[in-house]
C-alpha cells in the first residue's frame, strides 16, 4: 500500500465524524489496489487487457446493440439466479471482447474475483502435467478452474473432441454447476436451431459442425442448465474494420483528386 496517500496516510482508513461518531471507511487507494490486484488474478491475455464494455464497437449493428443490452442486463442482476453465459457467434464478432469486459466490469464494479481460461491452453496444460518431469500436479492446474468466483472459458469446441476432452469439460463444468458458481463461456459453433434462422446461416455459412458435434448431447445439455443463451449474429469485427479503413481511404484519395 502507498504509504504517501494524501488522504490515509498509508493506514487504508479515512475517519469522519458524524453526529459525534466516528465513522471509518476504506481509502480509495486500498479499493485501486484491491482492484489492480484481481485485474492481475484475472489472467487476461495480453492481446485483451484493453477490452471493455465500455470501449466493444457494434458499428451500428441492431445485433451487437441487443447483445450489449443483454449483457448489462444481465450484470446489473448479477449473480442474480447464479447461471453464467453461452455467446456463440461466428469468427471475429467480439465474444472474447465481451468476456473480458464482463470480468472488468464486476471486477470494477462488484470487486469479484474472475478468471480467464482459454480451453485449449487449459488442455495443453492438464496434459504437461502428466509428464514425470513437469513440476505441475493436475489438480494444481484445475483447481483454480473449479473454484472461481466467475470462470470465463474462452473457444469451447476448438480443441479436437475426444473422450478424454469430454470428460475433463464434464468434471469442471459438473463442479461449478452444482457449486452455482457462474461460468461465462464463447463458442465459434453453432446450435442446430441456429442454422434455421437465414440470417445466422448466412455469418456461419462456412460451419458445418454444430457445439453439439464438437462437445457431444450430454455436455450440450448441461450448458443448457447453467448458461443463458446469447447467440451473436453479426459479420467478422475484423473485416467489417478492414473494409471501413478501405472505404476511408479510397474516399481520401477521391477528395485530394477533386481538390487537385
Amino acid at each position: 500500500m502507498n504509504s504517501q496517500c494524501p488522504n490515509c496516510q498509508g493506514t487504508t482508513w479515512i475517519f469522519n465524524q458524524k453526529d459525534g461518531v466516528r465513522i471509518g471507511h476504506r481509502c480509495p487507494c486500498y479499493i485501486n489496489a484491491q482492484k489492480a490486484k484481481l485485474i492481475e488474478l484475472a489472467d487476461i491475455p495480453v492481446r485483451y487487457q484493453n477490452c471493455y464494455l465500455s470501449n466493444f464497437n457494434t458499428g451500428g449493428s441492431q445485433s451487437l446493440i441487443r447483445v450489449e443490452n443483454q449483457i448489462r442486463e444481465y450484470l446489473i442482476s448479477y449473480p442474480g439466479d447464479r447461471k453464467g453465459l453461452l455467446l456463440q457467434g461466428p469468427p471475429g464478432v467480439g465474444k472474447t471482447h465481451l468476456a473480458v469486459g464482463i470480468i472488468h466490469y464486476l471486477i470494477e464494479d462488484k470487486h469479484i474475483p474472475c478468471l480467464f481460461c482459454d480451453f485449449r491452453e487449459l488442455l495443453h496444460t492438464i496434459r504437461a502435467t502428466y509428464d514425470h518431469t513437469s513440476q505441475l500436479s493436475e489438480e494444481s492446474v484445475i483447481r483454480p478452474i473449479l473454484k472461481a468466483d466467475l470462470l470465463v472459458l474462452d473457444e469451447l469446441g476448438a480443441e479436437k473432441t475426444t473422450q478424454w476432452v469430454r470428460d475433463t469439460l464434464m468434471f469442471i463444468l459438473n463442479f461449478r454447476y452444482n457449486k452455482m458458481l457462474p461460468t461465462i463461456i464463447t463458442t465459434n459453433y453453432p446450435d442446430r436451431d441456429d442454422l434455421l434462422f437465414s440470417s445466422y446461416k448466412d455469418h456461419w455459412q462456412d460451419q458445418d459442425e454444430t457445439l453439439e458435434d464438437r462437445i457431444g448431447a450430454r455436455l450440450r445439455s448441461r450448458l443448457h442448465e447453467m448458461c443463458m443463451k446469447i447467440c451473436i449474429d453479426a459479420e467478422d469485427y475484423r473485416k467489417r474494420k478492414t473494409q471501413v479503413a478501405f472505404q476511408k481511404g479510397i474516399r481520401g484519395k477521391l477528395n485530394t483528386r477533386q481538390e487537385d
